[in-house]
């Protein structure tokens, strides 16, 4: 589905390149529990270690047979990218314990607050899978008096910190809840046929042989509401004329996607286009090699939230803040709650020049992953 635009020319960069920072950062694939878990109840994180000091089995580990996620800190929800900030660590954390294992998140009273936003599509169906894979939504008008009520020495407690962007204990944790949920949703095959799409054409000469080339599926995700990215169908031309793909990338507006649909459309893309927001938390659904465009608008250049989510995803992730100094610009823009909302909703209009650029870098990686994946696959 692609949108009239408002006035942009993306293509006129010449005045615009000075204005654009375009970067490829860097975040975390791996965190100590103690960074964002605290422990209540339970000798937190030894516990998880598989062998005790003496190389046996831990037999504490294997004692556990109930494992509590507590949410205390309800701030942002029920946004869902706070939903699921605050659920991949308690994924990670069941991730190191026996499978047979009780599962339960526990949230402090009024995370429910906002009931349009727990009813967006992508909460229910996170709230889907997560009933799928057995784990149990408790919430409690008194946390302290619930521990209380449930301690016993199998009973694990353990409390997720105040978030600061998204953390879990590593990339392969997370990359198992992507595996979960293609399976669950059987989309298996878009996982997996990326590196193995292929070109099929004549190599000429009188043998007629056929030549394979891989190529990428670029696709865009764009915003009905405040901070949309402006020109993006004359965008989708660009890019398809640019790298010589046989095929138009789509733009795809996630407010009319179910959850099934959003992460169809996740694990369909390899490099993904997008202005900051809410529509990126499905990234953790991208296939294996893929990576992320964000564009951040000027004042609110905060590449770190979906950045961290990224990286724990197996996933690069490159930037464009529509500006010279995104960390003086951001400060300044922050001082005020009016001017934060003004500058997190600018819709933004980035030249074509600088998003071919960060493609072109994101391509080089994916080239470079899918060889790996193939020489892997090989063996």
């Amino acid at each position: 589905v692609d949108r009239p635009n408002q006035v942009c020319d993306s293509a006129n960069s010449t005045t615009k390149l000075h204005n654009e920072t375009a970067l490829k950062d860097s975040h975390p694939t791996t965190y100590e529990w103690l960074d964002f878990m605290k422990p209540l109840h339970g000798d937190f994180p030894r516990i998880l270690e598989e062998e005790d000091d003496d190389g046996n089995e831990n037999n504490m580990r294997t004692r556990i047979h109930t494992a509590v996620c507590v949410i205390k800190d309800t701030a942002n929800l029920p946004h869902f990218p706070h939903v699921m900030q605050r659920f991949l660590p308690c994924w990670s954390l069941w991730e190191h314990l026996p499978k047979n294992v009780t599962r339960i998140m526990l949230f402090a009273k009024g995370w429910k607050r906002y009931d349009f936003q727990l009813k967006a599509s992508f909460n229910q169906g996170l709230f889907q899978l997560m009933k799928s894979q057995n784990i149990s939504i408790v919430d409690s008008p008194n946390i302290d008096a619930y521990i209380r009520s449930h301690n016993d020495s199998g009973t694990l407690f353990v409390e997720r910190l105040k978030p600061n962007n998204n953390e879990a204990r590593g990339a392969k944790d997370i990359q198992s809840l992507k595996r979960v949920t293609v399976d669950w949703m059987e989309l298996r095959k878009n996982q997996t046929q990326s590196c193995l799409s292929v070109e099929v054409g004549s190599s000429g000469g009188g043998g007629g042989d056929n030549m394979a080339k891989p190529f990428p599926r670029i696709g865009i995700i764009n915003r009905h509401g405040p901070r949309k990215l402006l020109d993006s169908s004359r965008i989708s031309v660009a890019l398809q004329l640019h790298f010589g793909l046989p095929y138009k990338p789509p733009v795809f507006y996630f407010e009319e996607f179910t959850f099934e649909q959003q992460v169809e459309a996740m694990a369909s893309v390899d490099v993904l286009l997008s202005p900051h927001g809410a529509q990126l938390t499905g990234v953790v659904f991208m296939p294996r090699c893929g990576s992320v465009i964000e564009v951040l608008p000027h004042g609110y250049g905060r590449p770190a939230f979906f950045g961290t989510l990224a990286a724990l995803s197996g996933l690069g992730h490159s930037y464009i803040y529509i500006g010279r100094n995104m960390t003086a610009e951001t400060a300044k823009w922050s001082q005020r709650r009016k001017m934060r909302d003004f500058a997190r909703g600018q819709d933004v209009c980035v030249s074509q020049d600088n998003i071919m650029r960060m493609v072109e870098v994101e391509l080089g990686s994916w080239k470079q992953c899918c060889g790996v994946v193939a020489m892997n696959d090989d063996r």
